[in-house]
């Protein structure tokens, strides 16, 4: 066993590639660090959690998520609480935010120290900066939200963190075949619709890359 134990991580969910993703590499980190999920030498400590989000997602999204979690060996947290966010907030980026300073606490009150929050700014081949800045401004807001009450949770270092968000569609798809995620367990994967569209158009990019 590691001396150096991983930070608990809470991963956010949707089924999709980000976050698979973020599950393959909240899983790889603890295998880095020596932690194996069942190894009776480390009792109390249970690894990183999943948690569906936004919590909208439902039917086949949900179902992935699943997937995804018993593939990294991960439990998924409950996360009913967000649903009672749904009614309160009328723009959708309003409903983001909140929902994400949710998670926040709820991740605190699991032990977690950092939430992985998988969104991107990719668009095609390039950024959108603007929602890249964002994205960045709102992780770092309702991180510094969620640690001012850690006398209450416990947690004053609880982060929430963007690993993909600069990491156009191109970069993650390479980034998916050189981590080897199932990709096929993904909620768009057989749909034909525009986010598996999305995903093939980027992976016929990635081909015609000179060298890959």
């Amino acid at each position: 066993m590691s001396e150096t134990v991983p930070t608990r991580t809470l991963v956010l969910c949707d089924g999709g590639l980000h976050s698979l993703l973020a599950c393959a590499m909240a899983r790889e980190e603890c295998t880095v660090a020596g932690m194996v999920p069942g190894d009776p030498s480390q009792m109390g400590w249970e690894g990183p959690l999943a948690a569906p989000f936004p919590a909208s997602i439902s039917g086949g999204q949900g179902d992935a998520v699943l997937r995804h979690a018993q593939r990294y060996s991960m439990r998924v947290a409950d996360a009913s609480c967000l649903q009672g966010l749904l009614s309160v907030y009328q723009h959708p980026v309003e409903s983001q935010t909140g929902q994400l300073l949710g998670a926040a606490y709820l991740g605190a009150r699991l032990g977690c120290a950092r939430v992985v929050w998988p969104v991107s700014a990719g668009a095609g081949e390039g950024l959108d900066l603007d929602a890249m800045a964002h994205a960045a401004n709102t992780a770092l807001l309702v991180s510094r939200l969620a640690a001012l009450n850690a006398e209450h949770h416990g947690v004053p270092g609880i982060e929430v963190v963007t690993p993909l968000l600069d990491l156009n569609d191109t970069q993650v798809i390479e980034l998916a075949h050189d981590m080897v995620v199932p990709v096929e367990t993904c909620w768009w994967w057989g749909s034909g619709n525009a986010e598996e569209e999305r995903w093939r158009a980027a992976y016929e990019r990635l081909r015609a890359t000179p060298g890959v």
